[in-house]
């Protein structure tokens, strides 16, 4: 072997016999198994992501098909009752057959059936409903107590609220028209409040 020395002006270092160098010892091109592991993690995680996506935009898709299904039914009865005098809306869209103006049965009553919502959420009967101001004795009465219409109020105008059966003197007839359902994202509901006159 040959020791370090000057040659010429310049550093020699040591060499094996016959002149070759040393070598380094250098990696194959390829992937190890925690590489490839880790690979098909991120692999995975990106394939998960794009999955969950997809399934949050087909129950999105399908909750608003069914929300505007509901809408349309709602508005279309909503605007049946608007149609008819205030004081004949009552006897119309209660949930008694039995006083509605044409004969037994002839009324459309308090609630109506939603075919389109039916079809989407699969087969099962949905119901929209029609909710007036009556009382527990099926009476509208200024002081009933009915929160979500706005009760106790005063519907004939005279500026007192009290006990006495209104369906013949009201000015105004608050109600609701609303579908409540149940779909793959839970419980759902669409309404529509207005005040007859």
């Amino acid at each position: 072997m040959q020791r370090c020395g000057w040659t010429d002006g310049r550093v020699t270092a040591d060499r094996p016999p016959g002149g070759g160098h040393l070598r380094r010892a250098t990696r194959t091109a390829g992937l190890t198994l925690v590489e490839t592991t880790l690979a098909l993690m991120l692999l995975a995680t990106g394939a998960l992501t794009v999955l969950g996506t997809m399934v949050y935009s087909l129950q999105l898709d399908a909750t608003n098909r069914e929300t505007m299904a509901a809408a349309q039914a709602a508005r279309r009865v909503l605007e049946q009752v608007r149609a008819e005098s205030i004081f004949d809306v009552p006897a119309l869209y209660d949930g008694d057959a039995t006083n509605d103006p044409n004969g037994t049965g002839s009324a459309p009553g308090n609630t109506f059936s939603i075919t389109l919502l039916e079809r989407t959420v699969g087969g099962m009967s949905v119901d929209g409903q029609v909710v007036l101001p009556f009382d527990t004795d099926g009476v509208i009465r200024e002081s009933a107590d009915i929160p979500e219409l706005g009760f106790p109020r005063d519907l004939n105008g005279d500026g007192v609220i009290d006990t006495d059966d209104r369906s013949a003197d009201m000015q105004a007839l608050p109600i609701i028209v609303r579908v409540r359902w149940d779909c793959i994202n839970g419980d759902r509901e669409v309404s529509y409040r207005t005040v007859l006159r």
